[in-house]
């Protein structure tokens, strides 16, 4: 189909294709090896040359895009991705390798054991999809901080995650990173928008999707316009991705959320209503942990002051674009803001309720906060050394426990140095945070048990590092007290394993007894590994229940009412009911076998 003979091609006029146009019929291999011969080989040959024996990778990004004709464009000009491949494969003796990149579903092919087209000769068939990618790959070249105020600067968040932070000039981060997250070329956050305020709180919180279909399609819009990665595939539209702890995006995230505390309560209301509860995108059994997440976070955003420039925004960047980094809150305000009043000074309280709440302020002023998202971990944890805390505090993150994490669910990293001085490795600590979602009166008996993992160096003995213990009894309904005024309980003491469980304490929990603590001594020692010889004395808080008495700054948001969705958090009117039921249902036990057999071959022989 040439004007011209194959092999006389002008590669000054490849760009008009309409003189390659003739009736006649020429071998396409042929036609294909003079394409590339003409317009690639000379260059592809000098790339090779240069590179030696070091394979050159050609990534082409946006291929969806081959083939399609815009509606105000000439479609001579457009080569379709079949033409591309071609031209490729004639260039085939080269050490070039070309990887088709694109974020849209739809050129996902179908996994499996299906037959090769057609087209394919020699028995090849198709690779699957490819998602691997190197993350965290600039840490290498991370200048390593040597303050705790220097690890929050920009300059040092963009070397995790994805090399294209490292590219950008620190100046133009949070103004690359806003469109990109946001999947427009906007800046403005749109909190009507599903697939926005998913990738926004994605960011920052750890939101597992389940496999519902509604959960599919927030994962495919995430992976082709926010940001997401994918990690598999598994069917032609079934994709499995997520979205890892990256601090600039987290930070990103934090900015658009906290323009104004009514654009953080909109999205969280529409994350809530119409992503959480309403689509059922996660697992039922992950979602009061979740919750609890979203509250923690509130209080890291809502300790911020109030910016300078802008009366109602919180001012979570500083420095201004010279030299932007994330601003850090102090302990006591994190604490304010997440308890309001319950944790201020009360001269109406009881003497040792007031003295240890003055005592824990003012312990906790001189520690800082600076975790801007939470980061899934997979394994439980049973020590932690010095350096991981720093390494939390460099990238910002809190822990998510895994499931299943005995003592504690949530770990938050804490500094009391100086922040322009050297970092120094005691001054770490951690807030340790257990969620209990069980329903009934305030469990207050595991408090005591509650303690932060062994901190250990490879050559010293475990110790344990300043720490403050909270336990968010969220299925609570009892006060603390009979004037049912006092809505969290401060004491100051050092933690103590818990108790085996006997038969006297199994015997009172199979009638209903939630006060009673009972923890199940098998595994063995499961949590004896977090205790030393002499456990330090620690402040602890207890916190009953899940409303706007208790964490005063969900109040005009619906995370009350979305805790009461947690399935573990029975309405109270049918608790009694459900516990009955559950009895009846299950009444063989290890206790009482014999009898409960007994009894039922009496019946039987009836």
């Amino acid at each position: 189909m040439l004007v011209q003979e194959v092999g006389k091609l002008d590669d000054k006029r490849y760009l008009m294709p309409e003189v390659f146009v003739k009736k006649e019929s020429v071998d396409r291999e042929a036609w294909d090896s003079s394409i590339y011969k003409t317009l690639v080989e000379t260059h592809a040959k000098k790339v090779v040359d240069i590179l030696g024996d070091k394979p050159f990778i050609l990534a082409l990004d946006e291929c969806s895009e081959l083939g399609l004709v815009q509606a105000d464009s000439d479609p001579r000009y457009h080569m379709s991705s079949a033409a591309l491949r071609r031209i490729i494969k004639a260039g085939e003796d080269l050490d070039i390798w070309y990887v088709f990149l694109d974020t849209n579903e739809h050129i996902i092919p179908p996994t499996g054991n299906s037959a090769p087209p057609s087209r394919l000769r020699h028995n090849y068939s198709p690779l699957p999809p490819f998602p691997y990618l190197e993350y965290d790959v600039m840490m290498e070249e991370m200048p390593i901080p040597e303050t705790p105020n220097e690890a929050l600067n920009f300059k040092s968040l963009q070397c995790f995650g994805r090399p294209y932070w490292h590219a950008l000039p620190s100046k133009d981060a949070l103004s690359s990173a806003t469109p990109k997250l946001l999947g427009a070329e906007t800046f403005k956050f749109n909190v009507k928008s599903d697939a926005q305020v998913f990738a926004v709180f994605s960011a920052r919180l750890v939101i597992e999707l389940g496999s519902s279909e509604a959960s599919t399609k927030l994962a495919i819009k995430g992976l082709r316009s926010h940001m997401r990665i994918l990690k598999s595939v598994t069917s032609h539209n079934s994709v499995i991705t997520c979205a890892p702890s990256e601090p600039m995006l987290a930070v990103t995230a934090a900015v658009l959320l906290t323009r104004s505390d009514d654009i953080y309560k909109n999205a969280l209301k529409r994350l809530v209503d119409e992503i959480l509860l309403k689509e059922n995108i996660i697992e039922r059994g992950r979602l009061g942990e979740l919750l609890a997440r979203i509250l923690l976070m509130m209080a890291r955003d809502y300790a911020l002051p109030m910016s300078s420039t802008s009366p109602l925004q919180r001012e979570f960047v500083v420095n201004g674009i010279s030299n932007p980094s994330v601003q850090v809150v102090r302990l006591d305000a994190y604490l304010q803001a997440l308890l309001g009043e319950n944790i201020a000074l009360d001269s109406n309280a009881l003497p040792d309720i007031q003295r240890h709440r003055q005592n824990l302020l003012s312990w906790a002023h001189s520690h800082f906060v600076n975790f801007t998202h939470f980061m899934q971990i997979q394994e439980n944890i049973y020590e932690l050394s010095p350096k991981f805390l720093k390494y939390c505090w460099c990238r910002g993150i809190a822990l998510a426990c895994a499931f299943g994490q005995p003592v504690f669910d949530i770990l938050i990293v804490t500094y009391s140095g100086d922040l322009n001085e050297p970092f120094d490795l005691t001054k770490f600590g951690l807030v340790v945070i257990q969620v209990n979602l069980r329903a009934g009166a305030a469990n207050r008996g595991p408090v005591g048990a509650v303690t932060c993992p062994p901190l250990k160096n490879k050559r010293e003995a475990a110790w344990k590092p300043e720490h403050l213990v909270i336990s968010m009894d969220v299925g609570a309904t009892a006060p603390f007290d009979s004037s049912n005024l006092q809505k969290c309980n401060i004491g100051y003491q050092a933690a103590s394993p818990p108790k085996p469980k006997t038969k006297a304490t199994a015997a009172r929990k199979s009638k209903g007894d939630a006060k009673t603590p009972t923890v199940s001594p098998k595994p063995k020692n499961k949590w004896q590994t977090y205790y030393i010889a002499q456990e330090p004395l620690r402040y602890f808080i207890e916190v009953s229940g899940h409303s706007a008495e208790q964490y005063p700054l969900i109040a005009n948001t619906n995370l009350d009412e979305a805790f009461n969705m947690v399935p573990t958090l029975a309405a109270s009117q049918f608790r009694s009911i459900s516990e009955s039921m559950d009895q009846s249902l299950h009444r063989l036990s290890f206790d009482d076998t014999v009898t409960t057999i007994r009894n039922l071959i009496t019946v039987t022989s009836r």
